[in-house]
């Protein structure tokens, strides 16, 4: 799933990341499938569990695990990009 540079701000501000748009921007890239839809399911269009899942055809349960996995991929990856641990 493509992500507009609109999206990308919207996960940046919600993140409080803002100053890191770059490198958000390549971690979003870096996601596999299943987690990056997730996550912009659900932080970048707002959407509920239910309906995220209901778009992956998942469960809202799943839902949660893609989304909590995708944040702290995104996390590792910036901080591995940043060289903190």
């Amino acid at each position: 799933m493509p992500f507009s540079d609109e999206d990308l701000e919207r996960l940046q501000e919600l993140a409080g990341l803002a100053e890191l748009g770059s490198e958000i921007d390549d971690a979003m890239d870096r996601l596999p499938p299943g987690l990056g839809d997730a996550v912009a399911l659900r932080v970048i269009d707002e959407l509920p569990y239910a309906q995220v899942a209901h778009h992956l055809s998942i469960t809202p349960q799943a839902a949660r695990v893609r989304v909590s996995r995708a944040l702290c991929t995104l996390r590792a990856a910036i901080s591995n990009d940043r060289g903190t641990p």
